[in-house]
């Protein structure tokens, strides 16, 4: 009976769990459909959503759940895939082999938050704390979904991500299609799933 009220518990936690960490997609499809604005739904949804999220780690933390072990792993993974997706996207920009700035985007996105100038010191830092948040959310529903799953399934998740921003953000955002956006893009994501699939892969394996 124990066991079956925790894993009753465990299931409901993930699908909390999820909705949260969806959040930080649905504001900016939400905002590009002319549904809710984009400064609206990260005040009044987004925020309380995190906190939430937070929450709900440390209830199962403290209920020895084990929803807390994959979201542990998803909040580490997504810090080692933010560090390497980042990472190597400046290397690349620095280097010069691939004529793109890959973090124009932070910009676009902070202008959506604020209303202020992309160039702006307000859109800069929006812009950036939102790239922060999807790439933890995004780490969090794969760690959920996947937990213990061989460490190339992240690299999977990062190719649906990969086609999801190819489709979208030259329409949506008016980001020029170029190879140089493509390739960033494309080595970003593959570095951004790798770091996210053995992270995840290795604590859960260690957690069992």
């Amino acid at each position: 009976m124990i066991a079956e009220r925790m894993r009753a518990d465990t299931v409901a936690l993930t699908a909390v769990g999820l909705a949260c960490a969806l959040t930080s997609s649905a504001a900016f499809w939400l905002h590009m459909l002319g549904m809710v604005p984009m400064p609206f739904f990260i005040n009044f949804v987004g925020r309380p959503s995190i906190v939430l999220l937070l929450i709900l780690g440390l209830f199962a933390w403290h209920r020895q759940l084990s929803f807390w072990k994959r979201f542990r792993a998803g909040v580490a993974g997504g810090a080692m895939a933010l560090l390497a997706y980042d990472g190597i996207r400046f290397a690349i920009y620095a280097s010069n082999l691939l004529d793109f700035y890959p973090f124009q985007t932070h910009r676009i996105f902070g202008y959506l938050i604020t209303g202020e100038s992309p160039a702006s010191e307000a859109a800069a830092i929006a812009g950036w704390l939102y790239h922060f948040w999807n790439g933890f959310s995004f780490a969090i529903i794969y760690a959920l979904i996947a937990g213990p799953a061989s460490w190339y399934w992240g690299v999977a998740w990062a190719m649906i991500l990969e086609v999801a921003m190819l489709f979208t953000y030259p329409t949506l955002l008016d980001i020029k299609m170029s190879t140089g956006f493509v390739g960033v893009s494309l080595i970003g994501h593959t570095a951004y799933g790798a770091a996210l699939g053995l992270t995840v892969s290795s604590l859960m394996q260690n957690a069992e």
